[in-house]
């Protein structure tokens, strides 16, 4: 035993004598401009695995042999630094650096036009990018809220429009394709997005293509595509709650809210960590509650609507709860599997069309008001490997419930099922690396299919003949709907000398859609069944080409050609309803749509002093369709006055998109961000002449005598001219941001609205057109104070002006509100 503590001891006390000679070095990291603390900045000791992170005050401190080293500082919002020091046993050395903030980059990068990363530099066609802060700093409620201060972009009634690419709709069919994360949102039936739906407390950034870009997402995509990415942890566990609550100003010659004014308000969360470096989880949530501007109808029309209803008026409740999860194998690198899942549940009331021009504007329509239930959820399993020679597979999967439960005979539900499986190719390795024309090349192909089964009290049925001779009765057993599509496509980019971009891409796409009616045919007490169904189906390819050039450091010309298509949604082809009055009537025997686009563009980079960047670009666009599917307002035979979806012959789109984005510091406590931009539309009809209908009077239906304005031929229910703005400046911990959008007149709608009004049918729409044919501009201010670091108050008004002002004829936008919001984030 002794012999044992005799050998130990040396040990042991030679172990005490290194820890005794190792050195301490205690360090403050501060920022050069504004001498505070720089917390959660990586310190690294060069050539070694031995490092740190700055605390909250900027300290450090690191224990080290006696010797001379390196200390390297990074972060990434701050310019990479070091510091040499000589370290004695022993020794206790204080360090102080001060590291300069980076200058904002130039840089941007996007996902949404090839399916992968790269410099927005690098895109064949224009897309715009809006970050997340923008959508905070307005407490925007929706997504919707937050693309209509999107250039090029306007949401109408809910519906989205890139360019004056589509007119109205009743939600029905969508020009514009709408994603979150890559994976389509639009209702399976219908095709129409539900914004509140989309998580936005959960943003990375909001990407926009605007044309045609069918190849990679297919029926839809006619116009473009809207692409929500949400985000996933960073290193340090996030946690923000954000509360808010407003009221609405109805000015006094309108105002039905005599007792209390109309009102909203909501809280939403977010949390973001990853657990043992391997497992991502991001959960967030959100609250909403709103009573509606829209007032109650003064007319209780029972067939349409409850009692209930028509007491209420406008308003809106929703509880929605997200997850993104994602687990890395360590043991197999670059596998990675996951699961997101996002649930809503919610009631809302909305109108159709207002009461009348007048005192009651802010009224419903008699009949007009709807009660809705809405449950809705999506669950994404998915999985991704990437491989170490360049090769990347994905395989993402959604299902996708909406159930729309309506108190007036129009609910309908859906279950969307939707896979894809992605392979792409990068080239790498030493021979690729020296070879110009595979370094930067990317090949993307993948397959997909989606599969809807549609029910809906709304769809048509199609009825036998009731024969009195063999037949007592006729009952519907069940009415459901399905669609199917199966696509494959491929599209390869390249860069050649580090200057050209060429992308070329293609795709074919089958749909079948159906509608299959059961229905129980009785006679003396016993019953057969009897079915029919309607069905389409057909094959569609599609090309896509584009050109990208660096023709200066950040001067970028580019040129794009792409086809599109759109398959008509269940809901054109079979819905059956009537609202307020109006009916809405199907068309089976409606025909896809099909177009080309193209356009040429200039993107160049700015730099304002040595801190504010940005970039400008405009592009001219011209956009043509075949078999264009409009939805118009006519007396429709059998049906009475009501809209139907009809293919109304070729048409055309060109003008010029103009946008700017910036963002930077002036001074040392100024910092600035702005995005601008000014659309100009042509929207025509190239076959105004064309007969596409019958209405009751047994006139032939076409552009010329179904519009209030045929003046240069232009579409119904455009916007030629539209521009938008919205700048924050901070000084300190003091924010003021404004926003202004600017919507012409809309020149062309349907004329029935006209003729019908003095009948009764509708109300009246003229007399507030004439007398707001100047186009609507609406201004938005805010004002934020940073009371800590953690928390932050905000004071918004919406409509600064009050304006009433209407985007879809027969339906007003939202008046003056005043919102206080209180965001606190660790």
């Amino acid at each position: 035993m002794i012999k044992k503590i005799l050998l130990f001891l040396p040990l042991a006390l030679l172990s005490v004598f290194a820890i005794a000679q190792k050195g301490t070095v205690n360090g403050i990291v501060t920022d050069e401009s504004t001498t505070k603390p720089v917390e959660f900045l990586n310190v690294l000791v060069e050539g070694t695995s031995i490092g740190t992170v700055t605390d909250e005050n900027g300290k450090f401190q690191l224990s080290l042999d006696p010797g001379t080293y390196t200390i390297l500082f990074s972060s990434i919002d701050y310019e990479p630094a070091s510091e040499k020091i000589t370290l004695a046993a022993g020794e206790v050395k204080d360090l102080a650096k001060t590291i300069k903030e980076k200058p904002i980059e130039l840089i941007t990068y996007v996902k949404s036009e090839g399916k992968y990363e790269k410099n927005i530099e690098d895109l064949t066609v224009t897309m715009e990018v809006l970050k997340p802060n923008i959508v905070q700093n307005k407490n925007a409620t929706s997504a919707s809220q937050s693309l209509q201060q999107v250039p090029g972009v306007n949401i109408v009634d809910n519906e989205p429009q890139i360019r004056s690419g589509s007119g109205y709709s009743f939600g029905a069919g969508s020009r514009v394709m709408v994603l979150v994360d890559d994976i389509p949102l639009l209702s399976g039936d219908a095709g129409r997005p539900s914004w509140g739906f989309i998580p936005i407390e959960n943003l990375e950034q909001i990407e926009v293509i605007k044309g045609a870009s069918s190849v990679l997402y297919g029926s839809a995509a006619l116009n473009g595509v809207i692409n929500i990415r949400t985000a996933y942890p960073k290193d340090k566990p996030f946690t923000r709650i954000t509360a808010f609550s407003g009221i609405s100003n109805l000015r006094d010659s309108v105002n039905w809210a005599t007792d209390f004014p109309p009102f909203q308000t909501g809280i939403s969360f977010l949390h973001t960590r990853k657990i043992k470096q391997n497992f991502d989880l991001v959960v967030g949530g959100n609250l909403f509650a709103e009573k509606g501007y829209i007032g109650p109808s003064k007319l209780y029309v029972p067939s349409a609507q409850t009692l209930d209803t028509v007491l209420n008026g406008e308003n809106e409740y929703r509880a929605r709860v997200n997850f993104n999860t994602r687990y890395r194998f360590k043991k197999k690198e670059g596998l990675s599997i996951g699961v997101n899942g996002n649930f809503m549940y919610g009631s809302s009331t909305g109108s159709f069309l207002w009461s009348n021009s007048g005192k009651d504007i802010y009224r419903a329509f008699g009949g007009a008001m709807t009660r809705t239930l809405q449950t809705l959820m999506n669950i994404d399993p998915y999985v991704s490997y990437g491989g170490k020679r360049g090769s990347n597979y994905h395989l993402r999967t959604r299902y996708l419930l909406i159930n729309y439960d309506n108190d007036n005979g129009q609910g309908n539900a859906s279950d969307l099922f939707y896979g894809e499986f992605q392979y792409q190719k990068r080239f790498t390795g030493p021979k690729a690396s020296k070879n110009n024309y595979l370094k930067n090349m990317v090949i993307t192909t993948g397959v997909m299919s989606l599969f809807t089964i549609g029910r809906a009290e709304l769809f048509a049925g199609t009825a036998p003949s009731l024969d009195t001779n063999t037949m007592d009765s006729i009952q519907t057993d069940r009415i459901y709907t399905n669609n199917l599509n199966i696509a494959a496509y491929v599209q390869i980019e390249n860069k050649l000398w580090d200057r050209l971009t060429i992308c070329l891409g293609a795709r074919l796409e089958y749909f079948n859609i159906g509608k299959y009616d059961r229905y129980r045919i009785y006679n003396n007490g016993d019953y057969t069944l009897y079915d029919t169904s309607i069905v389409s189906s057909g094959f569609q390819p599609v090309f896509r080409g584009g050109l990208s050039f660096k023709a200066a450091s950040h001067t970028f010309i580019r040129t794009s050609f792409g086809q599109g298509y759109r398959f008509p949604t269940i809901a054109e082809r079979f819905i059956t309803t009537t609202v307020g009055g109006v009916s809405i009537a199907p068309n089976p025997t409606l025909r896809p749509e099909k177009s080309w686009s193209a356009e040429v563009g200039v993107k160049q980079g700015f730099k304002i002093g040595k801190n504010f960047m940005g970039y400008a670009d405009v592009a001219g666009f011209w956009q043509e369709y075949d078999n264009f599917i409009e939805f118009n307002f006519t007396n429709i035979p059998g049906v009475g006055p009501g809209f139907i979806s009809l293919n109304t012959g070729r048409a055309r789109v060109v003008g010029v998109d103009i946008s700017v984005l910036g963002g930077g510091k002036f001074g040392k406590n100024w910092t600035l961000n702005c995005l601008m931009g000014y659309n100009y539309a042509l929207p025509q009809s190239l076959t105004p002449n064309y007969n596409y209908a019958i209405d009751t009077s047994a006139t032939t239906l076409n552009y010329l005598n179904s519009s209030t304005d045929t003046s240069n031929y232009i579409l119904k229910y455009r916007f030629q001219h539209t521009f938008k703005f919205d700048a924050e400046v901070t000084w300190k911990f003091i924010s003021f941001g404004a926003s202004f959008r600017f919507n012409s007149y809309m020149q062309n709608i349907d004329k029935a609205f006209y003729t019908l009004a003095p009948l009764g049918f509708t109300p009246d729409i003229k007399t507030f057109r004439d007398g707001n044919n100047q186009g609507d501009w609406v201004m938005d201010m805010r004002l934020a104070v940073q009371i800590s670091k953690s928390s932050k108050v905000s004071f918004i008004i919406n409509n600064v002006a009050n304006r009433i002002y209407s985007l879809r004829p027969g339906k007003l936008e939202a008046p003056r509100s005043f919102v206080i919001q209180y965001s606190y984030q660790f």
